[in-house]
């Protein structure tokens, strides 16, 4: 019988030490991640495997903010994606996650949890959340979104 790691799922990692980091990130980003993300993208595409680009890294001098030094947050791939399935997916997420997760966006001032990048879609948690109640309600949330009408009395 194959061993059903979680890591390997619904996810690749561009680097291997990635692979090791992810499970020093924050465990809100982590739990939302497995629990969020990983779901409503394959919702949003069919039979596709999630690249992680970054979790855990040094802040870089053009770097906004200290997001992925702090373990705050993930970068997934966008360029072997359908075209609009980017934009759907940062819709969907921060829909469901931006206001009681989302870091504050240096642009809008605002709650925003996942950020379209160029080549990236940006996952972020706001500095102080910790790990709650309400992640199992924001994974629930989800899986109530992504099931509509599959309970639906007829």
């Amino acid at each position: 019988m194959k061993d059903k790691n979680f890591l390997d799922s619904s996810v690749r990692f561009k680097f291997v030490k990635d692979k090791e980091l992810i499970l020093l990130v924050r465990p809100v980003i982590l739990s939302l991640f497995y629990g969020c993300v990983v779901p409503i993208v394959e919702q949003n595409i069919y039979n596709y495997k999630i690249t992680v680009t970054r979790t855990v890294a040094e802040k870089e001098n053009d770097s906004i903010s200290n997001s992925h030094a702090e373990g705050r947050a993930i970068d997934i791939r966008i360029k072997d994606m359908p075209k609009n399935a980017p934009t759907q997916i940062v819709c969907s997420l921060n829909e469901i996650l931006s206001k009681e997760f989302g870091a504050i966006s240096h642009k809008s001032k605002k709650p925003v949890f996942a950020v379209l990048e160029k080549d990236h879609i940006h996952l972020q948690t706001r500095f102080g959340v910790y790990y709650n109640i309400l992640i199992m309600f924001a994974c629930a949330k989800t899986y109530m979104q992504l099931n509509k009408g599959a309970y639906s009395e007829e």
